[in-house]
């Protein structure tokens, strides 16, 4: 275990410390208390991240932690810094408590200084090409001309989805992507949507599973991850259910869970959100208008994917072995 410093920018619109201030494990000071390396750390981190901060103005959050690694120090300092921000929230409501991903992390025992900054695989942009000489219909324009139950359920799936996504807290993103499938799947407050997660995550059950051909079923079950996922993702989506309702209901805080839950919480949703999403959508392109039509043919539905094998073991199965803690 090493012993790091991380220290913070609080964001734009923010409260500014007139002198050092300690909460507990955290000290929130003025811009004004950076020795000179510290402050040619965070002129690097701001332009790494490409985030616009009063470098002069700000003031700067930071916590002392024990942790194997950087990015495991990064985590915690963060939950720690989140529940600081909340107390003070209240007494500055008019103003943003936030941390920006601008910052710096002290090795104390090398005293090696690095700039923080966000390797997290983000939104990026999109160049379309005219692929023929007539434009042709797309999705959505083909989707706009349908109208049923179905239909209105994946629109709010699809509205909590990108919300999801938009997201940089795991636990809320976790949360609004099981909206997501609430949205689309659950018909009354007892239904439960696991099973059809499950479905569409490459584990077919119930009765529908008769109309899966042999060759798939057995060339699933060749994975040698297969059976080991198939339990594993039964508890899984179970406590991430639980995890839905103690966040609503009991309000639990993101370090309430360990990290190492909340990436796979997430990952889970990321695969269960899109291929539900694909099944409805082939659903209403086969002209079914409801919820209760589209789990009748969910086998029919699963197995005329052809894509679907290589799917889940290139793709589910590979991501759910290769977490990225």
């Amino acid at each position: 275990m090493n012993t790091y410093n991380v220290v913070r920018v609080l964001a734009n619109s923010g409260v500014h410390f007139p002198a050092s201030t300690v909460y507990g494990d955290v000290e929130i000071r003025p811009a004004c208390k950076d020795f000179d390396n510290e402050r040619k750390c965070l002129d690097e981190s701001f332009k790494l991240n490409k985030i616009l901060v009063d470098v002069s103005l700000n003031s700067r959050i930071s916590c002392v932690v024990s942790a194997e690694n950087e990015d495991i120090a990064i985590n915690i300092s963060d939950d720690i810094f989140e529940e600081i921000l909340d107390l003070k929230s209240r007494e500055f409501s008019i103003s943003k408590m936030d941390i920006t991903p601008c910052g710096y992390i002290r090795d104390l025992e090398s005293g090696i200084l690095k700039p923080l900054t966000d390797n997290v695989f983000g939104p990026c942009g999109a160049f379309l090409r005219q692929r023929y000489l007539f434009q042709q219909i797309d999705k959505t324009q083909l989707f706009l001309q349908w109208d049923s139950e179905l239909i209105e359920r994946y629109k709010k799936s699809l509205h909590w989805t990108r919300n999801a996504y938009k997201e940089s807290n795991l636990q809320i993103k976790i949360m609004f992507m099981w909206f997501a499938l609430e949205a689309l799947l659950k018909e009354s407050e007892h239904d439960q949507i696991a099973p059809y997660i499950r479905w569409f995550l490459g584990f077919p059950s119930g009765t529908g599973a008769q109309f899966v051909s042999n060759e798939k079923n057995n060339r699933l079950k060749a994975n040698e991850q297969y059976e080991k996922w198939k339990k594993k993702l039964t508890d899984a989506l179970e406590k991430i259910r639980i995890f839905r309702n103690d966040s609503v209901h009991s309000g639990f805080r993101r370090f309430d869970f360990s990290n190492d839950e909340l990436v796979l919480y997430e990952k889970i949703m990321i695969f269960g959100t899109s291929r539900c999403q694909d099944a409805v959508f082939t659903a209403m392109s086969n002209n079914l208008k409801t919820v209760s039509e589209f789990k009748e043919y969910v086998g029919i539905i699963f197995d005329s994917n052809d894509n679907m094998i290589n799917d889940v073991c290139g793709n589910i199965l590979y991501g759910l072995e290769n977490l990225k803690y």
